[in-house]
């Protein structure tokens, strides 16, 4: 066992020291330690606490461990011998970097940090802890139309645990029932998360019911009373120059138009599958001819236009400002499904020259397969590079590469096609009047298929051509 490991091993066994903050004047050297102390490997170090600050002790733990700073009993705290009322003095290994806890007795509190520091010969660290801070959070005045209580009320504080940053909590976990002031009292200056969210709002999230969710960082000073309103979702109503028109005709499965038919857009954190839960927009009933228009949607967002459950992914690209987007809504229609090894799922291509064909037609050939859309400049620098590739291979009658798009508007889609020189592939159109699947993905969007009409390769961001190139040796 090497001294580094005794010592640790040795600190965890020692007696607590208990004086009068005046029983002992003089220095203390390495003598009064229980323990033999290397002065190659550790030091001792002198603490000197300054400020107005509540009556407690230090705990010296690792700074990769600083969390252990909060708690009276819990994590190991290195062994320190008090000199005076404001000085401690103990040994820490050379090099190791530590910090310091403040532990106030018979008090709820957070507990106190210093800054962290390296241990060194000869090195005195002053540290001030202040006075406790107090937090109150106002939830007397909510509104009526959105889901409040039972409220779950969480504060937690940002520390070091096992090396990595993290939010810990000290007790401050409430159940809120009715309107009330939730007061923290006993808090020291720091970095908190405060989380107030419905109980129930796993419910409410899925019908899509505005509820409570109030998730934020708070910085709390030295010696302050902090008061903050709780912050409820609103169902945005406002129109801003800027904002989006999104318009559209619901059809059922069988492409007639549905009437008196429930449509919502739903936000979304980007390119994810998460509901935002700050930002919603009223729920619309389509027409007598399945029509639906929602006006003042913000832009820049991601979103989803949804009816029961079938829904189209509008990107953050396409959802710029001042735009008005058309689409066709199909109760039924499915996303498309994708999953390397399996038979790809038939899809009907409306070709650039007019004709029509499905994607079984190519079994028998290995088909390069990229989603794209006008709106999309990633997607038009993508189908330029594929261009190049198809090229390469252009002498190869089994290989073909296939552009389909996913514009709503068709004619958008035949402009950009007529002024670009992609002359090396196919272009065709995803007519969702015709498909009953759409693709919910962000693009552009590859997928490799091989002439058995297996999906071998996909994503956003493969190397087609080494893909294509492991698939056509696979099948040699």
């Amino acid at each position: 066992m090497n001294l580094r490991t005794i010592f640790f091993t040795t600190l965890i066994f020692l007696i607590p020291f208990g004086c009068s903050p005046n029983s002992q004047k003089a220095p203390i050297t390495q003598d009064a330690f229980d323990f033999e102390i290397d002065p190659n490997m550790m030091t001792l170090v002198i603490y000197k606490l300054e400020g107005e600050t509540l009556p407690g002790k230090p705990k010296i733990v690792p700074a990769n461990d600083s969390a252990t700073a909060l708690f009276e009993r819990f994590g190991i705290s290195f062994d320190i011998k008090q000199i005076d009322d404001n000085t401690w003095i103990g040994p820490l290994m050379l090099g190791d970097s530590y910090v310091i806890g403040w532990i106030v007795e018979d008090k709820k509190l957070f507990g106190y940090c210093s800054e962290p520091f390296t241990a060194t010969k000869n090195l005195e660290v002053t540290f001030s802890p202040g006075m406790p801070s107090t937090l109150e959070y106002d939830m007397t005045n909510p509104p009526n139309d959105i889901h409040i209580f039972p409220t779950d009320f969480l504060l937690r504080v940002k520390t070091i645990s096992k090396g990595k940053e993290t939010y810990l909590s000290w007790g401050i976990n409430q159940t809120i029932k009715e309107p009330k002031t939730i007061t923290v009292e006993g808090l020291a200056a720091g970095t908190y998360k405060l989380t107030a969210t419905v109980s129930n709002n796993e419910q409410y999230a899925k019908e899509r019911e505005p509820f409570l969710y109030d998730e934020r960082e708070i910085e709390i000073k030295n010696n302050t009373s902090n008061r903050l309103e709780a912050i409820y979702p609103k169902i945005d109503t406002t129109v801003e120059a800027t904002d989006i028109t999104i318009r559209g005709t619901l059809y059922n499965k069988d492409r007639k138009p549905l009437p008196d038919t429930m449509v919502q857009v739903i936000p979304y954190i980007h390119k994810t599958k998460i509901q935002r839960l700050d930002l919603y927009y009223p729920k619309l009933t389509t027409d007598s001819e399945g029509k639906f228009e929602f006006v003042g949607v913000r832009p820049n967002i991601t979103a989803t236009v949804n009816s029961d459950y079938t829904s189209i992914l509008l990107l953050k690209e396409l959802m710029k400002e001042n735009a008005c987007i058309s689409l066709d809504l199909v109760r039924g229609t499915l996303t498309f499904p994708i999953e390397i090894d399996a038979p790809v799922q038939d899809l009907i291509i409306d070709w650039k020259d007019g004709d029509s064909s499905k994607l079984s037609d190519f079994i028998g050939k290995t088909v390069v397969l990229d989603f794209w859309a006008t709106w999309c400049q990633s997607c038009k620098d993508a189908v330029t590079e594929l261009n190049s590739l198809a090229a390469q291979f252009s002498k190869r009658s089994d290989i073909v590469f296939i552009e389909l798009s996913t514009d709503f508007d068709r004619a958008d889609w035949e402009q950009t096609i007529d002024k670009s020189d992609w002359n090396q592939l196919r272009h065709g159109w995803l007519d969702l009047m015709k498909n009953f699947y759409v693709l919910n993905k962000a693009i552009p969007y590859s997928v490799i298929i091989d002439r058995n009409g297996i999906i071998r390769a996909a994503g956003d961001d493969i190397d087609i051509k080494l893909e294509l190139e492991k698939i056509l040796e696979n099948s040699n």
